[in-house]
């Protein structure tokens, strides 16, 4: 039985990137790679949650401003967050990127709401550990993990999960 869901999930994602200034969604190569992975997920479930431990687990994407936040290899969010946590008075690759996080943790502070993030079951080759890999929304994983660290309460997030990833369309590149 087809998923429904696929194409809810790409609306929903071309929708959050459409609103960002200066990305073409046809040419943007990180649109294009989220949408074929939107696409490898069989299944989709909308609006979850996730218990703490899940969340802390979560694998970070590796991008050139996140990859200061990385210590030995350890991808896993709640790790990251600790990093960045400790790096927020410092000069990270990109002030834009500290500014957004920054920005991102005084809105969760005041109980803004944040869009979905994007999940997915991990693939082979991935950190083992690790609840899902997050597919999309880095900087707002970053940022709830920072405010749970400050503040020692979950904020309120919502996920879509990506399921029964098709490897073979997955690695078909």
């Amino acid at each position: 039985m087809p998923n429904t869901n696929i194409q809810a999930v790409i609306n929903f994602y071309r929708s959050r990137e459409s609103i960002k200034p200066g990305v073409d969604l046809d040419k943007d190569g990180n649109v294009r790679e989220n949408i074929r992975v939107i696409n490898c997920c069989l299944q989709w479930e909308m609006n979850q949650t996730l218990s703490v431990d899940e969340f802390n687990r979560l694998v970070t994407v590796t991008c050139n401003e996140s990859a200061a936040l990385i210590v030995n290899g350890d991808r896993l969010l709640g790790s990251v967050a600790i990093e960045a946590n400790h790096q927020l008075g410092r000069v990270w690759k990109s002030g834009r990127h500290q500014e957004w996080i920054e920005k991102l943790i005084r809105d969760l502070e005041q109980g803004v709401c944040f869009d979905p993030l994007l999940l997915r079951e991990k693939v082979l080759g991935e950190p083992q550990g690790g609840s899902y890999y997050l597919q999309d929304g880095n900087h707002r994983a970053i940022a709830a993990g920072i405010f749970l660290l400050r503040s020692g309460a979950m904020p309120a997030l919502r996920f879509h999960i990506g399921k029964q990833v098709d490897k073979d369309r997955f690695f078909a590149r």
